[in-house]
């Protein structure tokens, strides 16, 4: 009885079409080339809007990757640093959304707030790709330390332009305010994971 409910509520579960992940990456990418029309490109509607947090699995694989290669083991525990490393990731896709409710509708944005979270999830995927080579870069020792900060700062700074872009075209926001949706991300995220550092 208990695999037959089992079945039935994984049945349930809002899962996107091959072709929805493939245009919601699409958009996302067209996003990252700064096309303000890619929005056309993504599936509107409550339902997408869950679906849009399988992306949080589909980079599940690349961002281990990238937390295996970041570790250390001489100043870092094996069990602590991959048990707050998969906290802080999951934290990481429910804490921001969860907090933009509140924002959104406090600064008129309700109407679109969907469609920025659905762009803005779908975007990981994109941000994963680029993010995953500088990592492996940086871990083979083959540029300079200082070459590697480099373009580490490089990809970060376009990294937030590109977040910016994404809360400025989904959002329907003055720039300003565009760049205040990403600080606040981004003071989430620090919060998020310096919290769960200090719990583990």
């Amino acid at each position: 009885h208990s695999r037959r409910l089992l079945r039935h509520r994984l049945g349930r579960f809002p899962m996107p079409t091959g072709q929805e992940i493939v245009n919601s990456a699409f958009g996302a990418y067209r996003l990252a080339l700064l096309d303000a029309t890619a929005l056309r490109w993504f599936t509107i509607s409550i339902p997408a809007f869950w679906r849009s947090f399988i992306a949080a699995l589909l980079v599940a694989p690349p961002f281990a990757l990238i937390v295996a290669l970041r570790f250390d083991p001489e100043f870092m525990a094996g069990g602590s640093y991959w048990l707050s490393e998969i906290t802080s990731y999951v934290l990481g896709w429910i804490v921001f959304p969860a907090v933009m409710v509140p924002v959104c509708w406090a600064l008129s944005l309700g109407s679109y707030y969907f469609t920025y979270i659905i762009a803005y999830n779908w975007s990981a995927v994109v941000q994963v790709s680029v993010i995953l080579p500088v990592v492996i870069l940086d871990s083979s020792g083959l540029l300079p330390a200082t070459l590697n900060t480099f373009l580490g700062l490089l990809v970060t700074g376009a990294l937030l332009f590109y977040q910016w872009f994404i809360a400025r075209t989904a959002l329907r926001a003055a720039p300003m305010l565009a760049l205040a949706v990403v600080v606040v991300d981004l003071m989430l995220g620090l919060v998020v994971t310096l919290g769960v550092e200090r719990l583990f």
